[in-house]
């Protein structure tokens, strides 16, 4: 059995609209990322692709982390101040 997984980042989805929407917070997450925005949805399509095709055959318990850099660069967020 072969277990693998997609880590994704920040993605604009409606779900994230409330965040997106609010430039000081948009911005605030954006620059938690090596590339300095967000993701969309169809950029997580690539690697879920590569993880279902026999390109893969000979990976097994890894992560692929899908996030811009964020969790090499350390991207924890911290809310602006207010």
């Amino acid at each position: 059995m072969r277990v693998n997984a997609v880590a994704p980042g920040i993605i604009e989805t409606p779900l994230t609209a409330p965040i997106t929407g609010n430039p000081e917070w948009n911005r605030a997450y954006a620059e938690r990322t090596a590339l300095g925005r967000w993701a969309h949805a169809d950029e997580m399509a690539g690697p879920i692709v590569f993880l279902a095709s026999d390109a893969s055959s000979y990976l097994t318990a890894t992560v692929i982390h899908v996030d811009a850099g964020w969790t090499a660069i350390d991207g924890r967020y911290r809310p602006p101040v207010a």
